[in-house]
């Protein structure tokens, strides 16, 4: 079952928000800055999660990714 999710991101360094642009391009579509819908599986949403955060600096970035239902 595919289950619709909100992705927003705030990267604090621009080569790494270039690099998570691109990821989040594979998964949904922009719906403002920074803003991604996507319509996910369990299986994408585990790895659109583990994508991000082979990307981002934790402790720098913050990714906040909100089900829809």
């Amino acid at each position: 079952m595919r289950i619709g999710y909100i992705v927003s991101y705030d990267i604090s360094d621009p080569k790494r928000w270039r690099n998570v642009y691109r990821a989040m391009m594979g998964y949904g579509d922009d719906v403002q800055y920074s803003v991604v819908r996507c319509v996910l599986s369990d299986a994408d949403r585990v790895a659109l999660i583990a994508r991000l955060a082979g990307l981002i600096i934790h402790k720098d970035d913050q990714v906040l990714v909100v089900n829809m239902g």
